[in-house]
């Protein structure tokens, strides 16, 4: 579940995700740990041209429909972008890139609120599906579907992942996360992140990012559908080259949420007692 925003992010991958370190989070025994690494050295061969992926049917259900089977893992998405991207994609400020990068800073600023459902495809091939929510500036909330009861919450100052079956949760402040890039107050990827490569295509854009301030480590790509933006994914790649997959789909924009959305839950974590004397 924490792949959804861990892997690495370096700013060199969201962080969203939205999303997707170092920016590694680890847990043990409940306790949390934040691990810095240097993302490792591309591959020595450039991936095959970025072509738009598969996302996931939307389907008048609640839930989200499973992605069509990509081959993760094999020759699939999981090869076709690794963390090198293609050479004819490597940002270099050209009057088309700078034009549609302004195109994706507008995108997010016009954006109040989002929501929808996710498939999230971890580097093994496991998928994992749920609900999320997007509030700007600050909050997010991603709830994973039964019989996983997890989710991540951001309050607008931190985000914490909450196991609701382990009855353990942590918290991390929103700025060591690579969320902040797309929930800060005015976006300005050109200003706060590193910009890796911008790929413009007839039906996709596809931008990859490294956090300026070296506050996480790891990319992040994000997919719009071009040249009517919208995010339909982002594939997070942690500094071992192991990429994680956030599939959108069902998005409804600029819906209000219920401010309890982003409100995390006060017990979880509190010791558990059974009644009875003594």
């Amino acid at each position: 579940m924490k792949a959804i925003l861990t892997g690495t992010f370096g700013m060199a991958a969201l962080s969203l995700s939205l999303l997707a370190a170092p920016y590694a989070l680890a847990q043990s025994s409940g306790t949390s740990v934040h691990s810095k690494t240097t993302p490792s050295a591309p591959p020595a061969a450039a991936p095959a041209p970025v072509e738009a992926p598969a996302v996931p049917d939307q389907q008048p259900e609640t839930q989200a429909a499973a992605p069509n089977a990509v081959g993760a893992g094999s020759a699939g998405w999981d090869a076709q972008f690794g963390l090198a991207p293609p050479q004819t994609s490597q940002y270099t400020g050209a009057p088309e890139q700078v034009a549609v990068l302004d195109q994706i800073n507008a995108y997010f600023n016009n954006l109040k609120n989002l929501e929808g459902e996710f498939v999230q495809t971890d580097a093994d091939d496991k998928r994992k599906k749920g609900r999320f929510h997007i509030e700007r500036p600050g909050k997010v909330r991603f709830d994973y579907s039964l019989p996983s009861r997890q989710k991540i919450i951001s309050n607008g100052k931190y985000l914490a992942i909450e196991d609701h079956d382990l009855n353990t949760t942590d918290r991390y402040p929103l700025e060591s996360t690579p969320f902040r890039l797309l929930l800060t107050e005015v976006v300005d990827l050109a200003r706060d992140a590193s910009i890796i490569a911008l790929d413009i295509g007839d039906k996709i854009v596809v931008v990859t990012l490294q956090d300026r301030e070296g506050r996480a480590g790891g990319q992040i790509r994000l997919f719009f559908d071009y040249p009517q933006l919208a995010l339909k994914e982002w594939i997070i790649s942690d500094a071992q080259g192991l990429n994680t997959r956030i599939q959108l789909a069902g998005l409804e924009l600029n819906k209000p949420a219920d401010p309890k959305l982003f409100t995390f839950s006060q017990d979880l974590g509190m010791p558990k007692f059974r009644g009875g004397s003594n």
